[in-house]
């Protein structure tokens, strides 16, 4: 049996496992869209807070939970702290377009992580996109302009936009601190 995302559940709040090496460690968050290969969740962080947007493989995922205690005393937390979801991303005709039109439309960091590396590879601002390739205009650990890349989509695996990383990165890189 597969495990599959459904349009009709977006807008449930979900623990998503999703790491193969240790499937007893989950995500959660509001599911916004699902595409063909991907999905995309509104992150809820360990401390009820919400914490951008993430667009995961559809392959990557092994199990889905809801309902759970630990996703009622997140939702007790964002209540208690009246948190406001940001508002989701338009979406286009595929989940890597969706998210990373509205990063450059609307001036956001992301982090993208290249081949399942588990790693953040490229982190900055989308200068340029196609349905081959990206430009990211680069910044360093400490938000400071560290040149540009240019990635082949078909290599990005994760994208990672909004959260408290790459939040922090904005504020840092809008000072201009080291240009």
């Amino acid at each position: 049996m597969n495990v599959k995302l459904e349009q009709r559940n977006c807008g449930s709040i979900l623990q998503y496992h999703i790491n193969p090496n240790d499937p007893e460690t989950f995500v959660a968050g509001e599911l916004i869209e699902v595409f063909e290969d991907s999905f995309l969740i509104r992150s809820i962080s360990p401390f009820g807070q919400w914490d951008g947007f993430a667009l995961y493989p559809m392959s990557d995922l092994l199990a889905v939970e809801k309902d759970t205690v630990y996703l009622q005393y997140l939702v007790r937390l964002l209540t208690l702290r009246n948190q406001l979801p940001p508002p989701p991303p338009q979406r286009k005709k595929n989940g890597l377009e969706t998210v990373l039109t509205y990063a450059q439309d609307n001036q956001r960091v992301v982090a993208l992580e290249l081949n399942k590396s588990g790693e953040r590879n490229v982190i900055g601002y989308v200068t340029e996109q196609s349905e081959s390739c990206i430009r990211i205009r680069q910044l360093s650990e400490f938000g400071q302009w560290d040149g540009s890349s240019y990635v082949k989509s078909s290599a990005v695996t994760r994208v990672y936009i909004g959260d408290t990383d790459t939040t922090c990165l904005e504020l840092l890189s809008a000072q201009g601190i080291g240009q």
